[in-house]
C-alpha cells in the first residue's frame, strides 16, 4: 500500500498488523491517490491564475482570494414557523431518546469525585442534603428573595471551610454541565451511586430509560388533545417525585412530539423527603420546566414547604391557572 510506503518514508507510528500494514482496514481508492500524490508532487498539476477585477456572473467567486470555501451555506430562515403562523418557540422539536443516549456521562464521575473531596471528617449524607438545599435556594432566590431560605443556606454554609464551600458550589456546575450533556435523572442516578438511599423507607429511584418508556405510553391521550388544540396545556402530577425523573421524562417526551413543554406542561411535585424534593425542584429548574415543588405527605395531605421553578413564574403560570379555573366554573355552571 502507499500509505504504507509513507509511513515508512516520515517514520509513522505504526501499529502491530499481521499483514505488516499500517491500517487494520483496507483504505479505499480516493486514500490511495492522496498517499500517491503526497509521495510523488509531480502528479499534480496546480496553476496559479492572476487576481483581476471581479464581473458580476452571478456565479460563485473561486479566485485564490476568495472565501467561498471557507464561509459556511446561510441557513435559511423559511419554515421557522409551520403552516398555523405560530411563533418559533412553539416549533420546538428534539430527538428521541435513544438518539441522544451517551453513556456514561462524564460529569457524573466528575460530580463523584469531587463530592468524595468535601469535609471528609462530615458524613456523606449532610453534605449531600447540604448541598441540594443550598443550590435550591440559589436557584429561588436569583428570582425570587426568601428571607427563610437565605437564612438555612446562611446556616448551612457555615459548616464548610471556604475550599469546601467553593467545591460545592462546582458540585452545583457539574449538574448544570450533566444536564447539557445528556437529558435525565442526574441527581438521582448520583443519588443512588452513592448509597444515599433509605432502604427501610424503599427509597428506590427508578432507572431514567424505563421512566421515559412509562412517559411515552401515558401521554398517548395527552398528546393528542395537545395537537387536536382541545387542550391548550397538560397537567402532570407525581405524588412521590423522588427526584423528578418521571417528570423530566415527560418533559423530554413532549419535546420528540414536537410540543414546547414550557408552555405546554404543567408540573405538580410533592415528596415526603425533603431532599428528594429539592433534587427534583434543582433539576427541573435547570431543565425549563414550569412545575410546583412540594415537602409534604400526598397520602394526608400535609405540606410544609412549597417552591415554584423560574420557568413557572415567567411563564405567569399563575395567571393562566387563575383563567382555567374561571373557564372550568363556567362550564360546570352551564352543565347544571
Amino acid at each position: 500500500m502507499a500509505v504504507s510506503a509513507l509511513a515508512r518514508i516520515y517514520h509513522w507510528e505504526r501499529h502491530d498488523q499481521p499483514e505488516g500494514r499500517l491500517f487494520p482496514e483496507e483504505l479505499g481508492q480516493a486514500s490511495e491517490a492522496l498517499a500517491l500524490f503526497a509521495s510523488q508532487p509531480s502528479y499534480l498539476n496546480y496553476a496559479r491564475i492572476p487576481v483581476t477585477e471581479p464581473v458580476d456572473t452571478g456565479e460563485p467567486d473561486r479566485s485564490s482570494h476568495s472565501e467561498w470555501l471557507l464561509l459556511p451555506p446561510v441557513a435559511s430562515d423559511r419554515g421557522y414557523a409551520d403552516e398555523d403562523n405560530d411563533p418559533p418557540d412553539d416549533n420546538v422539536v428534539a430527538l428521541p431518546l435513544a438518539a441522544t443516549y451517551r453513556e456514561p456521562n462524564p460529569h457524573k464521575q466528575a460530580f463523584i469525585r469531587l463530592f468524595n473531596q468535601i469535609a471528609l471528617h462530615e458524613n456523606r449524607w449532610q453534605v449531600f442534603c447540604d448541598f441540594v438545599h443550598m443550590a435550591a435556594c440559589s436557584l429561588y432566590n436569583a428570582l425570587l428573595q426568601n428571607e427563610e431560605f437565605e437564612a438555612d443556606y446562611m446556616q448551612r454554609v457555615k459548616r464548610y471551610s471556604r475550599e469546601d464551600a467553593f467545591r460545592l458550589s462546582r458540585l452545583l456546575s457539574e449538574v448544570i454541565m450533566g444536564l447539557e450533556y445528556e437529558v435525565g435523572d442526574f441527581l438521582g442516578s448520583i443519588f443512588m451511586a452513592l448509597e444515599l438511599g433509605n432502604d427501610q423507607a424503599g427509597q428506590y429511584f427508578t432507572p431514567f430509560p424505563v421512566s421515559h418508556m412509562m412517559a411515552r405510553m401515558q401521554f398517548t391521550e395527552g398528546l393528542t388533545k395537545l395537537g387536536s388544540g382541545e387542550h391548550e396545556y397538560i397537567t402532570v402530577s407525581d405524588p412521590a417525585c423522588g427526584a423528578g425523573g418521571m417528570i423530566i421524562a415527560m418533559h423530554q417526551t413532549l419535546l420528540e412530539a414536537g410540543f414546547n413543554p414550557q408552555q405546554q406542561m404543567l408540573a405538580f411535585c410533592v415528596d415526603i423527603d425533603p431532599v428528594a424534593a429539592m433534587m427534583t425542584y434543582i433539576q427541573l429548574s435547570l431543565l425549563g420546566v414550569p412545575a410546583v415543588v412540594t415537602v409534604g405527605n400526598s397520602l394526608t395531605h400535609v405540606m410544609s414547604q412549597q417552591m415554584v421553578t423560574p420557568m413557572y413564574h415567567l411563564g405567569f403560570w399563575q395567571f393562566k391557572r387563575q383563567r382555567q379555573k374561571v373557564e372550568d366554573e363556567i362550564v360546570i355552571r352551564k352543565a347544571g
